[in-house]
C-alpha cells in the first residue's frame, strides 16, 4: 500500500476508504475537492459518501456521538466508525451482524489520506488489517477518539512514545479505561 502517493494539506486532513466508498474530512463536512488528488479516488465513479453522516449516527450498541465533539475526531477513524456501523446496524433486509465478525470483515479494506496517519489511526488499521499508505505520522497533536469509544482520550493521556501505542492500549481507549 505504500506506493499509493499522499498528498498533504496543512490545513485539514481529510481521507477516502475504499468498499464501500467513504470519505471524511476532519472536523468539517467532505472536503470533495481535495478528494479529487487522492489516488485512490481515481478508481471511482461517483463521489464517496460523508462518512461523517453516519459515524454521528446512532451505532447500535456504541451510542451516538456528538457532532459538538467532532472537531478533533481523525478522518480515519470516521471511515473505520462508519465502516462498522454499516456492518453491524441492521437496515432493511439486513441484519447486521456481531461486532466481531464486522471488525474481521475490515481487513483488506484500504483509507488513504492527505496526510500521514497519526500513532493512533495507524496503530489501529493495522490492529484491524486496513491497509494505507506506510508514511510515518506522528503523535496527535490534540486529543484521539477510538471508533468504538464514548470519548476522546485527551492528549497528556496518549503514550509519549510510538513503541507504547500498542493493541492493548488501543483495546483500553475502546473500552474507556476501566
Amino acid at each position: 500500500m505504500s506506493s499509493l502517493p499522499v498528498e498533504h494539506d496543512t490545513q485539514k486532513t481529510s481521507a477516502i476508504g475504499a468498499d464501500p466508498y467513504l470519505g471524511a474530512t476532519q472536523g468539517a463536512p467532505l472536503d470533495k475537492g481535495l478528494m479529487a488528488v487522492l489516488t485512490l479516488a481515481t478508481h471511482f465513479k461517483a463521489e464517496p459518501f460523508d462518512a461523517r453522516e453516519i459515524a454521528f449516527g446512532d451505532f447500535a450498541g456504541y451510542g451516538k456521538w456528538k457532532k459538538s465533539e467532532a472537531t478533533g475526531v481523525h478522518a480515519e477513524v470516521l471511515i473505520i466508525r462508519a465502516w462498522l456501523a454499516l456492518l453491524v446496524n441492521p437496515s432493511g433486509d439486513y441484519q447486521g451482524v456481531p461486532l466481531a465478525t464486522a471488525i474481521s470483515q475490515l481487513r483488506g479494506r484500504k483509507i488513504q489520506a492527505s496526510q500521514p496517519a497519526c500513532w493512533c489511526c495507524a496503530k489501529l488499521m493495522k490492529q484491524y488489517g486496513i491497509l494505507f499508505p506506510s508514511t510515518a505520522g506522528s503523535k496527535p497533536l490534540a486529543g484521539w477518539r477510538h471508533p468504538l469509544a464514548g470519548k476522546t482520550v485527551p492528549n497528556a493521556d496518549i503514550p509519549a512514545k510510538e513503541s507504547d501505542i500498542t493493541d492493548e492500549w488501543l483495546n483500553k481507549v475502546q473500552s474507556g479505561f476501566k
